[in-house]
């Protein structure tokens, strides 16, 4: 009820934040496919395709989501100290929570840049186990719009 009135009370601040060109969820990518770019490029590009991310805003202010062929989120970011800011996340598989992430971002002017951990498990709609999980260390690079 309470998170119903504050949407009434503030009219919607839906819009594009930026496009994440290194997307921290799941994170695979920097950890994965970086590394064997030399030897296997297709694989490596067209994972990199899956991976770009729009992240749009939300009503209540740090809150985002973002969308992308291999991952949806939902995070939520607060500032820290100058240009700085805490970033925690749930992240998903066609809707499915899969795990999470965490980290710092910096952002300044046109880019944000970030640092973190991912949490994820190998489940799925078909497979609704989250027995096992891999956690990688993240990177982001996004332009922010």
């Amino acid at each position: 009820m309470f998170v119903a009135l504050l949407l009434l009370a503030t009219p919607p601040q839906f819009g594009v934040d930026r496009i994440d060109l290194i997307a921290e969820a799941p994170g695979t990518f920097v950890n994965f496919d970086v590394p064997n770019a030399l030897v296997a490029p297709t694989p490596g590009a067209v994972r990199f395709v899956e991976q770009l991310q729009l992240v749009m805003t939300l009503p209540i202010e740090g809150l985002y989501v973002g969308a992308s062929l291999s991952a949806q989120t939902l995070s939520y970011e607060t500032p820290l100290a100058d240009g700085f800011f805490v970033t925690v996340g749930v992240q998903t598989r066609l809707l499915l929570p899969v795990g999470g992430y965490g980290g710092l971002a910096w952002r300044w002017r046109w880019m944000r840049v970030a640092l973190g951990a991912s949490a994820f498990a190998d489940a799925s709609w078909a497979r609704l186990t989250w027995n096992r999980f891999t956690v990688v260390p993240t990177l982001g690079f996004g332009i922010v719009l």
